[in-house]
């Protein structure tokens, strides 16, 4: 079985081409910025590569830088993603996957949001991975693309080592025998669905012969807020766990909770 991915160099991109290797008999391509800029589209090879599934990881996923540098997410999250999927139409895969996060959805303070909840995105990044599920579903509608969205949250990893994402942060803070800063709304800390990279990269494959085109699923994991996050963190490292807590910004959402019901 052949799988092709983008994004692969990325942290869950890379998890998950190892555990699809491992777990199956599997051939992974990956499609990356070293072969081809997603931004300008023109795909730079005679022929297109041949697979059964087709997954779109990659994505600017710096959500704080896009506050700054909204641009540069746009280009690289709806420019790439159309870019993507009109590539996809050229390789005919049996199923598209496009790999979104709960951030389009936005925050949610009570309950879980469903599948097919509205889009409220806090921040552009978020908002450019919801533009991405937009392009997806319309590229199935209008061209018949076999193509469903994925939405999780909070992948992680202890061989994780994006500086701007919590695990490295808890991580490297711990190691060099500082604090861990914990946000907080009005005293309440915040809290986020975790899943291991490995165990969503199994879920996946789990979900790929039984998804069901034009569908959106969720694969998310167990509910913790970040003391508790830090706390795994710590018991990993075998240190022990120092925190202070400071009041979150007013961008940063204090929950963000998906409800998978397929």
């Amino acid at each position: 079985m052949e799988i092709l991915i983008t994004g692969g160099t990325g942290f869950c991109g890379r998890t998950f081409a190892t555990i699809a290797r491992e777990m199956i008999d599997c051939k992974v391509q990956q499609i990356d910025r070293d072969r081809w800029d997603f931004r300008e589209g023109a795909w730079p090879y005679a022929g297109v590569p041949t697979s059964k599934y087709f997954i779109h990881f990659g994505a600017n996923v710096q959500a704080r830088q896009s506050i700054d540098r909204p641009g540069d997410f746009v280009l690289d999250n709806v420019v790439g993603t159309f870019n993507v999927l009109q590539l996809a139409r050229a390789v005919n895969p049996e199923l598209f996957v496009y790999i979104s996060s709960a951030e389009a959805l936005g925050g949610c303070e009570e309950g879980y949001l469903r599948e097919d909840a509205p889009m409220r995105p806090s921040n552009p990044y978020a908002a450019t991975k919801g533009a991405g599920e937009l392009l997806t579903y319309s590229y199935f509608r209008s061209y018949g693309l076999p193509a469903i969205i994925v939405r999780t949250m909070c992948v992680w990893g202890m061989d994780q080592t994006d500086p701007t994402k919590y695990v490295p942060m808890v991580k490297n803070a711990l190691l060099k025998g500082e604090s861990v800063k914990i946000h907080t709304k009005a005293g309440r800390v915040g809290s986020r669905q975790w899943i291991e990279a490995s165990d969503f990269s199994q879920r996946l494959l789990e979900l790929l012969p039984k998804a069901v085109p034009g569908e959106t699923y969720h694969i998310v994991g167990q509910e913790l807020d970040n003391i508790q996050m830090a706390q795994i963190v710590a018991g990993r490292l075998g240190i022990p766990l120092k925190y202070e807590t400071v009041e979150m910004p007013a961008t940063h959402e204090f929950r963000y909770a998906l409800e998978p019901t397929k």
